[in-house]
């Protein structure tokens, strides 16, 4: 059996800030989809597929050097094999085909350990985010004052973690 879905949102902001007697006016501008299938293979395997658009805009009326627009294509697959009832592995990736930094892979792998009312997980995985001139900082004091060196990159980063859960109580 195979299960499609279809999903997407669009979001549109503008703002006017004002940092002493500077005004900044700008527009963000969100574009996401998604169209993905899942389905079974056997009684142990659950996998999904799929692929994704995202394009993000920003548009500084006040401080133009700093706009961009991003369109972001992308595929993904994920497969959850549950191995024995105390085991279950989960691997997935994604492919992204940046408008701007290029393309990324972003692996993930993950292992579930069960033990009575205890559970286990471990986790690593990769992933990428586009540089842009939004920050906390900037937010706070605006961009008129910023600088910025050329050419910006993509900044990508590994995670991992491990995580020990036990639950307690009558629905346990």
């Amino acid at each position: 059996r195979y299960v499609l879905t279809a999903r997407g949102s669009a979001a549109w902001q503008q703002h006017s800030h004002t940092f002493g007697d500077t005004i900044e006016r700008d527009r963000h501008d969100n574009l996401f989809a998604e169209l993905a299938v899942r389905g079974t293979a056997g009684t142990t395997t659950t996998w999904v597929a799929g692929l994704a658009y995202e394009r993000d805009a920003f548009t500084p009326r006040d401080v133009p050097q700093f706009a961009y627009t991003f369109d972001v294509p992308g595929a993904f697959a994920q497969a959850d094999l549950q191995a024995t009832p105390w085991l279950a592995v989960s691997a997935g990736g994604r492919i992204d085909v940046h408008s701007e930094y290029g393309t990324f892979f972003s692996p993930r792998l993950s292992v579930l350990l069960k033990q009575g009312e205890w559970t286990s997980r471990a986790s690593v995985g990769r992933g990428f985010f586009a540089a842009t001139p939004l920050t906390e900082e900037t937010e706070a004091a605006g961009l008129t004052r910023l600088t910025s060196p050329l050419p910006l990159k993509a900044e990508s980063g590994t995670s991992a973690s491990v995580d020990l859960t036990r639950a307690f109580g009558p629905n346990t």
